[in-house]
């Protein structure tokens, strides 16, 4: 992931149109993480969020989140357990967990990439509910062609 938010520096000289985060998913989130310091050298005119707060779907996302996240630190610790007796076994079940993220509370979490990406400086935050569509500014936009040798490489989109 570093190296594509490096070429996404390189090749937008650091200047994004949008950021745009389109839902609350680890698996679409780290890479903000992972590649922190390349994105903090970028700058963008908006940053768009998916709309997770308020009403009743909002009330029942929480307790979903809630009940996972007591359920994950629960076979983490099994996890943990279970390295004693058989490493390859635990480490199986461990990289099932990195699917989800690092334990909540860790700066690697989905809810603190969120809160990282909501305080960045010189954005315009704007949150959207699904199925809304708003207007971009006029932008490059660009796809990542990846090949097998598991190098990508940014392609400016006509």
């Amino acid at each position: 992931m570093t190296r594509v938010a490096q070429d996404v520096v390189r090749e937008t000289g650091g200047m994004l149109d949008v950021l745009v985060a389109t839902h609350q998913h680890t698996d679409h989130l780290s890479g903000f993480k992972q590649a922190e310091a390349e994105f903090n050298k970028n700058n963008e005119s908006e940053t768009a969020l998916a709309r997770v707060d308020g009403g009743p779907v909002e009330s029942a996302r929480k307790k979903i989140q809630h009940q996972l996240v007591a359920k994950l630190a629960a076979v983490r610790v099994a996890a943990a357990k279970l390295a004693e007796l058989s490493p390859k076994d635990a480490a199986e079940i461990n990289g099932v967990l990195d699917f989800f993220g690092a334990a909540a509370g860790n700066a690697s979490s989905t809810q603190a990439i969120l809160d990282a990406l909501q305080k960045r400086q010189e954005t315009e935050i704007t949150y959207h509910n699904p199925g809304d569509s708003f207007v971009l500014r006029m932008f490059r936009m660009f796809a990542f062609m990846c090949s097998a040798a598991d190098r990508c490489e940014p392609v400016e989109a006509r």
